[in-house]
């Protein structure tokens, strides 16, 4: 429960503190002294935006300060929480919250003295406390906040965040695959040939500067054979081809011969003979030098022929794929990247597919639960509310909620297939619309914002919020001014409903009906006290005394008859708590 609240330099207030008791506590004080400042202060203890111009005249900063007594339950909670964004929490009984605004936007947000993030504050305020305002009656006019209310009736919070998460992880899985499509995109037939130029280059196995190595052995042994050749023609100058015809040693050789045979004293015939004998040794040693050169260059006219291949594939390439061999193997990288993302996608999509099939298959079997328990929970809060409706000077109204299936596609909603071939709308809430209907006696059910009035709305509201605060569990719930319109009579039975949610939790009531404030069991009234040219606000509990005065001022006579249908009031509510 709240134990205290207290306020410094917010709005009109310099400092005030209000002590709250257990059961129904009741604000009340004149028109425009500042109880909806008592209710911005809670709004930012549960983590409200701020707005600096709550911020009192001449001050730089506001204070707000709660003290709730937590039971041990609670305190776990508030610790689990704190927990896990680093904050130590000694469970104790006392858990302070405290919020400064500064002029400068900047607020800081305190656990016990801990700072700790806005949002943190918020998940823990979520279980401590539950404000309704004065404006609440206008937000049950839209079908979105009647599905709101419903799954609170329904209890369905736990299956709303888990059918809102697969609902994000779907559509975070289409947009992946959209994303992935884009990037590569491409046809079959663009594929194939992707594949088959890799494979290509790839059993070609090319090496860089292969083409410039092989045209440098190219030479050589174009060299060799020349110098072969070469070898060849002298040795059969010398010695004639196989059978000895043309060897001009032979005929020399013959020459020196015929000579001899002539047995002339001849001396320049016989030199002449002398210096054929010495040549034909010369040929004979040198036509044996030709042979030994022939015979020891080496080469492979299969390699020539492999080599001639090899740069008539490498040139084909070239002509294709790239001037050099370095680009036509750049090429070849390039189509292996873009081969393995395909193939990455093509895995990516299987596996993405089977996620995404999976995942419809959840937020189907989820949405179908979730309407399932809609459906239900439709017929019994249409009861209550009926039930509360008729408390409330309402007998006559009817109520239905009609849940339908979303029939096409809305703002932030998917399409599934059911098992049967179906089409399903599904939202993060689910795949129904939900409507709350009315009908006055045996009229025709009619949408609410088609045919009830401010006053009617207000009470819906109010009887949606005293349903839906009977099953709730947090221990503060915040009423501020909703019973605005509602006359004498239903303020009576409205405070019978305040102390019976009271029972359980603490209450707390900003109202201006004395039949509403008759009931509480903590009274506290603010006071204008003037001051010059200002004034300043404080917090009071009244006595039972006080009260008489009070609830008189109230009913608009402080007389002795005021006086007195005041007490009467007072003890008529005693008597019906």
């Amino acid at each position: 429960m709240l134990k205290l609240l207290r306020i410094k330099n917010l709005a009109n207030i310099s400092s005030i503190d209000l002590e709250f008791g257990i059961g129904f506590n009741v604000l009340t004080g004149q028109t425009g002294i500042g109880k909806s400042v008592i209710v911005h202060a809670l709004e930012l203890i549960a983590g409200s935006r701020v707005d600096s111009n709550l911020v009192k005249s001449g001050q730089d900063s506001a204070v707000i300060q709660a003290i709730f007594d937590l039971d041990e339950s609670l305190s776990i909670t508030v610790m689990n929480i704190l927990s896990s964004i680093g904050v130590d929490y000694i469970s104790t009984d006392n858990l302070i919250i405290s919020r400064e605004l500064n002029r400068d936007n900047r607020n800081i947000c305190r656990i016990n003295g801990d700072i700790i993030p806005l949002r943190s504050l918020k998940q823990i305020s979520e279980v401590l406390l539950d404000i309704h305002g004065q404006s609440d009656h206008l937000s049950i006019l839209k079908t979105s906040n009647q599905l709101d209310l419903l799954d609170e009736y329904a209890g369905l919070t736990k299956e709303r965040n888990v059918i809102e998460q697969i609902f994000l992880d779907l559509n975070q899985c289409y947009e992946d695959l959209e994303n992935f499509f884009t990037a590569v995109d491409i046809s079959e037939e663009s594929l194939l040939e992707l594949r088959e130029q890799y494979n290509e280059i790839e059993s070609s196995s090319l090496l860089e500067n292969e083409d410039s190595m092989l045209i440098d052995e190219q030479k050589e042994i174009k060299n060799l054979e020349s110098l072969k050749i070469l070898s060849d023609e002298g040795y059969k100058i010398i010695y004639g081809d196989d059978t000895g015809n043309n060897s001009y040693l032979n005929q020399i050789t013959n020459l020196a011969g015929e000579i001899n045979a002539l047995h002339l004293d001849d001396s320049d015939l016989n030199d002449l003979q002398s210096r054929l004998l010495y040549i034909t040794s010369e040929l004979e040693d040198l036509g044996t030098s030709f042979r030994r050169y022939r015979d020891n260059l080496q080469y492979s006219e299969n390699r020539l022929s492999e080599i001639e291949d090899r740069l008539s594939l490498i040139f084909k390439l070239k002509r294709r794929f790239g001037n050099e061999i370095s680009e036509i193997l750049q090429y070849a990288e390039s189509l292996k990247s873009k081969l393995n993302l395909i193939e990455e996608k093509n895995n990516f999509i299987t596996v993405k597919k089977d996620v995404i099939t999976n995942l419809e298959k959840e937020i189907l079997l989820t949405s179908v639960k979730i309407s399932n328990a809609r459906v239900n929970a439709a017929k019994e809060l249409s009861i209550a509310l009926h039930d509360e409706l008729s408390d409330l000077s309402m007998k006559t109204t009817n109520i239905s909620i009609s849940i339908d299936d979303l029939t096409h596609q809305i703002n932030n909603s998917i399409e599934v297939d059911d098992v049967n071939g179906n089409k399903s709308v599904i939202s993060r809430t689910g795949k129904d619309k939900v409507e709350f209907l009315m009908a006055e006696g045996n009229n025709p059910f009619l949408s609410l914002n088609n045919i009830v009035s401010g006053g009617e709305a207000s009470r819906v509201m109010l009887g949606l919020r005293i349903i839906l605060s009977e099953i709730d569990k947090i221990p503060l719930i915040v009423f501020d001014e909703i019973d605005s319109g509602v006359g004498g009579r239903l303020g009576f039975i409205l405070g019978t409903k305040f102390i019976k949610l009271s029972k359980n939790r603490q209450v707390f009531c900003i109202t201006h009906l004395p039949q509403v404030a008759s009931f509480a069991d903590h009274h506290i009234r603010l006071n204008r006290i003037d001051d010059h040219d200002s004034f300043d606000i404080q917090a009071e509990v009244l006595n039972d005394s006080s009260r008489v005065d009070e609830i008189s001022s109230m009913l608009g006579n402080t007389g002795i008859q005021g006086r007195k249908s005041a007490i009467e009031m007072l003890e008529l509510a005693r008597k019906n708590k």
